[in-house]
């Protein structure tokens, strides 16, 4: 959902082919455009520079915010396992 205060500028980008297809698959997930999909990378990326990252959990890894209505099951986990 766009800001209605904030303007939308039209341009051409070269991405690495891993920014392109995570992009995508962002976009197709959250249903929403491509440039928001990019946008919305760019800014957790510039976030994440200022210091924004979240706080590793006790045993060591560092936990990612969870997207909505995204579930990751054990099954999954096995599942993509197997497949290398």
């Amino acid at each position: 959902m766009r800001d209605a205060r904030i303007e939308v500028m039209r341009t051409t980008l070269n991405l690495d082919e891993r920014a392109a297809v995570a992009a995508r698959a962002r976009a197709r997930h959250r249903r929403i455009s491509l440039g928001e999909a990019v946008s919305e990378l760019v800014l957790a990326g510039l976030a994440a520079e200022d210091g924004a990252r979240p706080e590793p959990h006790p045993a060591g890894l560092m936990l990612l915010p969870s997207a909505e209505g995204h579930v990751l099951t054990t099954e999954m986990v096995a599942e993509a396992l197997d497949e290398d």
